[in-house]
C-alpha cells in the first residue's frame, strides 16, 4: 500500500512533464512550418521608355519591407513603386523582402529605349479643313489648306493651322500616335477650344486632328475644326 502513492506521484508527474513536452513540441513545429518571404515582382511588359513612369507590381509573398533598387541609383521602399528613367540603356533591378522569416531576393534586368515620336510626325501636311457650327450652319467652311508641326522635344510638339495654333503630346508608337493633350491655343480666336483628339500613321503619311469648343468671334458659337491631310 506504501507504493501506491508513490507510484501515483510519479504517474502525475510523467503527465506534466509530457504535456509540457507537447507543447513545447507543437509551438516548435509551428514555428518550423513558418514559411520564409519570397521575393516577387512583375516584370513591366511592352516598350519600356525613358521619361515614362513605369510601375513594379508587387507579387512578394509573407513580405513585410521592401527595398527595390532600380540600378540607377534610386531605391524605393513601396511594395508597387512608379519609377522614372531618364538614360537610355540596361538596368538591373533588385528586390529584396524581408519577413517573419528572413529575406529574399529577386533580381531582373529591363531595357529603357527611347522612341523620338516628333522626329517622324514634324513636317508639311497638305490636306482639306471642315468647319462645322452645329447651332449655325450656315457659318460652316470646307477649304483647303496646310497643317505644319514642329518638334518641341522627344514627345511634344506644336500644332499650326490656318486659324492658329496649339502644343501638345505624342502618345503611341513607330507605326501610329495619337495625341489629346491642348495647351497653349494662339490666338485668341482658338482661346475656347476645349479638346483636340488626333492620330497619324507612319505607314500613310496620314494626319487627321479635330479640335472642338466654341467661337468667341460668334458669340460662344459651338465650333468644331476638323483636318485630314497627307504628309508632303
Amino acid at each position: 500500500m506504501t507504493c501506491f502513492p508513490f507510484f501515483m506521484a510519479n504517474f502525475d508527474l510523467m503527465k506534466r512533464f509530457y504535456l509540457i513536452f507537447s507543447i513545447v513540441f507543437l509551438l516548435g513545429l509551428i514555428a518550423c512550418n513558418k514559411k520564409r518571404p519570397v521575393a516577387c515582382f512583375v516584370e513591366p511588359s511592352g516598350i519600356l521608355e525613358i521619361n515614362e513612369p513605369i510601375t513594379f507590381k508587387d507579387c512578394s509573398e509573407l513580405a513585410n519591407q521592401y527595398d527595390y533598387q532600380f540600378g540607377d541609383g534610386e531605391f524605393s521602399n513601396e511594395p508597387s513603386p512608379e519609377h522614372t528613367y531618364t538614360s537610355v540603356g540596361t538596368y538591373k533591378v533588385s528586390l529584396t523582402v524581408k519577413g517573419d522569416k528572413g529575406e529574399d531576393q529577386l533580381t531582373r534586368h529591363i531595357e529603357l529605349i527611347s522612341i523620338p515620336l516628333t522626329n517622324l510626325i514634324v513636317g508639311n501636311y497638305e490636306g482639306s479643313f471642315l468647319e462645322t457650327y452645329p447651332i449655325d450652319t450656315a457659318l460652316s467652311n470646307t477649304y483647303n489648306g496646310g497643317c505644319q508641326i514642329y518638334a518641341k522635344n522627344l514627345k511634344e510638339f506644336t500644332v499650326f493651322i490656318p486659324r492658329g495654333g496649339f502644343d501638345t503630346r505624342a502618345i503611341g508608337t513607330n507605326a501610329e500616335l495619337t495625341f489629346s493633350e491642348l495647351n497653349n491655343l494662339i490666338p485668341a480666336r482658338l482661346a475656347n477650344m476645349k479638346t483636340v483628339t488626333g492620330s497619324f500613321s507612319h505607314a500613310s503619311g496620314n494626319l487627321t486632328l479635330t479640335l472642338t469648343g466654341t467661337d468667341p468671334q460668334n458669340e460662344d458659337t459651338p465650333w468644331v475644326i476638323r483636318f485630314t491631310g497627307v504628309k508632303s
